[in-house]
């Protein structure tokens, strides 16, 4: 193989391990979060309302101040995962973000948001926007 051509593919080649080393830094830094975002959406899911409310922020409480609160909310908007993929995720100081899809118990679609907060070392629920459609 000539000189310039193996440069070349060593340059692309170095390029290629280069992203997906940003790419592995990226979705390890992001797991902590990804990690408590599928913890509340399965404990949804398992229609385990209090887990869910015990892994949401004071924030969220004020909000919704009991685990039935949060059931009723859930179940009577009728947005309760059964299935889920985030496409976005953000971390930002103890802020993070989970974007994505959501599929429902009726069996329709929507979009999920969740904000959450690192309180006392540990990733929780701040806020969370479960939508069906879009």
């Amino acid at each position: 193989m000539p000189k310039p051509i193996r440069i070349i593919l060593f340059i692309v080649l170095g390029l290629v391990v280069f992203i997906g080393g940003i790419f592995g830094i990226v979705m390890f830094a992001t797991s902590g979060v990804t990690d408590a975002g599928d913890k509340f959406l399965n404990a949804l899911k398992a229609r385990d309302y209090t887990t869910a409310w015990n892994l949401c922020t004071q924030e969220v409480h004020a909000d919704i101040p009991t685990a039935k609160g949060l059931e009723e909310l859930i179940t009577g908007q009728q947005v309760e995962p059964v299935e889920w993929s985030y496409s976005s995720r953000s971390i930002e100081n103890s802020e993070g973000e989970l974007a994505g899809t959501v599929t429902f118990a009726n069996k329709k679609t929507g979009t999920l948001s969740l904000v959450l907060r690192k309180v006392e070392g540990e990733w929780m629920i701040r806020g969370f926007h479960l939508k069906e459609g879009d």
